[in-house]
């Protein structure tokens, strides 16, 4: 049970793919349904709806669900940065352990990150809170 929260923690710090891809890489419903909720409302939470442009960058199946998630909350969104004062967004849905799974939702590269749980009846719930790495004043937090 330790090594599983140690795990979470670790894959909760470390980047998403050495190689810079974005994407879902998971191919379980009930997780990135749940996942998508939790990230909308991280996003009106952190940014004005209504007021906010969200350029998707990598549209999958995860991602077109997204962007109607967030269009249905009133974001705007485009299909790539660079049209008007679109905030880039990437993001990255993996499974880090046997039952825990990581997004890492990056706005202008700056990650926010949660990991999930989904227990034996097939239920996913948040496994810890959101946690968010940018800079400001010039220094990194």
């Amino acid at each position: 049970m330790k090594s599983a929260y140690i795990a979470t923690a670790l894959a909760l710090f470390t980047a998403a793919c050495a190689s810079g891809q974005y994407g879902s890489f998971v191919n379980t419903p009930a997780v990135e349904s749940a996942v998508i909720i939790d990230v909308v409302n991280k996003m009106q939470a952190e940014f004005p709806v209504a007021k906010t442009t969200f350029a998707l960058n990598n549209i999958n199946p995860f991602g077109a669900q997204l962007d109607q998630a967030l269009r249905e909350k009133g974001f705007a969104t485009v299909p790539q940065a660079g049209e008007g004062d679109a905030q880039a967004l990437n993001y990255v849905l993996d499974k880090v352990y046997q039952d825990t799974y990581r997004v890492t939702i990056y706005v202008n590269q700056i990650p926010y990150a949660r990991a999930y749980r989904q227990s034996q009846d097939g239920s996913v719930a948040p496994a810890g809170s959101w946690t968010k790495m940018g800079v400001s004043n010039g220094k990194i937090h």
